[in-house]
């Protein structure tokens, strides 16, 4: 199978990032192009870079994430970055910050012609306006497939 091109899936958020108590399903669009040698995941090992985009309305994030990853046979490692830090705000939009945001690493298994597993991010901290701002880990499932 190629690895090289579209892939469509959800991610979901735990009630921490929109409303207690609640699991939030994000869709997503993942363009991934392959680098060097290794274009096939029936090859022992490849790499990838690409650009992912979250529901905006639903995540209220417009911005494209950056991707980079690997593959082999049956797995998949993605590193996902948006440009700009993203907090969310009490009144459940985000804002952004001139900062790059935590890395997302999403690892996950290839079974029935998707991948799917767990993601997560960190506990980090930021200067936000001066302030110094405790960023929570997070973590979640996920899945992708190519439409």
């Amino acid at each position: 199978m190629d690895i090289n091109g579209v892939w469509t899936g959800e991610y979901i958020v735990h009630h921490f990032m929109f409303e207690t108590g609640k699991e939030t399903p994000v869709p997503f669009v993942m363009k991934i192009t392959t680098v060097g040698e290794g274009k096939y995941i029936s090859l022992e090992r490849g790499l990838f870079e690409g650009v992912c985009q979250d529901d905006p309305v639903i995540s209220k994030v417009a911005l494209h994430a950056k991707i980079t990853g690997s593959f082999d046979r049956n797995g998949i490692y993605i590193i996902k970055q948006f440009p700009m830090l993203i907090v969310q705000n009490p009144s459940g939009g985000v804002t952004t910050y001139d900062d790059l945001h935590p890395e997302i690493v999403f690892a996950g298994e290839f079974k029935d012609d998707q991948f799917a597993g767990t993601w997560y991010t960190n506990r980090t901290f930021r200067k936000i306006n001066g302030h110094l701002r405790e960023l929570m880990a997070m973590k979640g499932t996920w899945r992708m497939r190519k439409p």
